[in-house]
């Protein structure tokens, strides 16, 4: 059993939560069961069952507010033939947005704390400057006057606001016996974009290896489950941006991820020690034989692999949304921002936690 540390009660805006909330006429719980970019679904219902929710606004210090923003990006905004619809009893879209961000900026809670909320922001497309003028003015200004948990390194609230990178909605393949493969893969390819071209290298060189020993399974576009489990490395590769789900899915099957930008360790939480649980390749200065090398010298390194793979698996739980583990420690970390005097001395915690809590002493 894992200790939650959140130890300040919050508040959930309850009429906001829309669990029974449907997408395109399908239940959003359905919707959110294994897409990337749900993470906003599954912090609603973190929120929801966590033991220091308090349903008295006046006994809280925090406030948490549960709406699915990530489905901003899939509404139609000025194009007819988006179809999509996002609903909650009566409205929907648009109107339902404009409706819950105006009764919200509109208590008494956010009048006199608006600092203390919280909220996922809209995945991406809140960032663009075309996108956000289409947005009901109560939406930005919510957005700005609270805590964030936003899309990577985009900058959406006020600057003496508290923010943090999100976390991607891992899916996981069953755990393997015993691993089968040393390296896999598995990802969509798009060969003419440039921004893929990192994955294009890494399968190509892969298929040219000719050693004996190196085992691969699927790199490039095929079924993650069982070969993500089965293999010992998976591939963290850029996509459109430095994150990707991909290291979720990776640490959630019990396999040691391969990071492979220095930019990706700045888009995800920085509160866990990814340097423990990973290996690195830094594809910006690798070439072929120089990654090939380098991919077998992590490979013949077994008492590292070991090392890290216990970490893994003995710190998944991290990364899980369907515990209460990543919301518990968003909150935590914005509790510690706010109320430095409430902090847990990091000396709690066991070595074996990747988990890295804010100093007692620093601001």
């Amino acid at each position: 059993v894992h200790s939650l540390l959140l130890s300040v009660p919050f508040y959930v805006y309850k009429e906001l939560a829309w669990t029974n909330a449907t997408w395109n006429g399908t239940p959003i719980s359905k919707w959110a069961a294994y897409r990337k970019h749900s993470d906003d679904y599954w912090f609603m219902k973190s929120a929801l069952s966590h033991p220091m929710r308090t349903k008295n606004a006046s006994e809280a210090k925090l406030f948490v507010i549960p709406l699915l923003n990530n489905l901003l990006d899939s509404l139609p905004v000025n194009n007819p033939e988006n179809k999509n619809r996002l609903c909650y009893q009566d409205q929907c879209n648009q109107e339902l947005f404009e409706a819950a961000t105006t009764k919200i900026i509109s208590t008494p809670q956010f009048q006199q704390h608006s600092e203390a909320h919280i909220a996922i922001a809209s995945h991406y497309n809140h960032a663009k400057k075309q996108w956000r003028a289409t947005l009901p003015k109560s939406y930005l200004d919510m957005l700005s006057r609270s805590a964030i948990i936003q899309f990577e390194t985009f900058k959406t609230n006020d600057e003496d606001r508290w923010r943090a990178p999100g976390l991607y909605f891992g899916n996981r393949c069953p755990l393997a016996g015993e691993k089968t493969a040393d390296v896999a893969m598995i990802a969509t390819m798009k060969p003419q974009n440039p921004l893929f071209r990192y994955r294009s290298n890494i399968c190509s060189w892969i298929e040219k290896d000719n050693s004996t020993s190196f085992r691969s399974t699927v790199c490039g576009r095929g079924q993650q489950c069982p070969a993500l489990a089965d293999s010992k490395l998976g591939f963290h590769v850029r996509g459109d941006t430095p994150g990707s789900n991909r290291l979720f899915d990776t640490i959630l099957s019990g396999t040691v991820p391969v990071f492979t930008t220095h930019n990706q360790y700045d888009v995800i939480p920085p509160w866990i020690d990814w340097q423990r649980i990973s290996f690195f390749l830094d594809m910006d200065s690798l070439n072929e034989t120089t990654f090939m090398d380098s991919l077998r010298n992590i490979l013949d390194d077994e008492q590292t692999y070991q090392e890290k793979l216990q970490l893994v698996m003995e710190n998944r739980h991290l990364v899980d949304w369907q515990t209460l583990h990543p919301f518990d420690h968003y909150m935590y970390m914005f509790q510690s921002y706010l109320y430095p005097e409430t902090r847990h001395d990091p000396k709690m915690l066991s070595p074996r936690s990747i988990l890295r809590l804010p100093d007692l002493q620093s601001k």
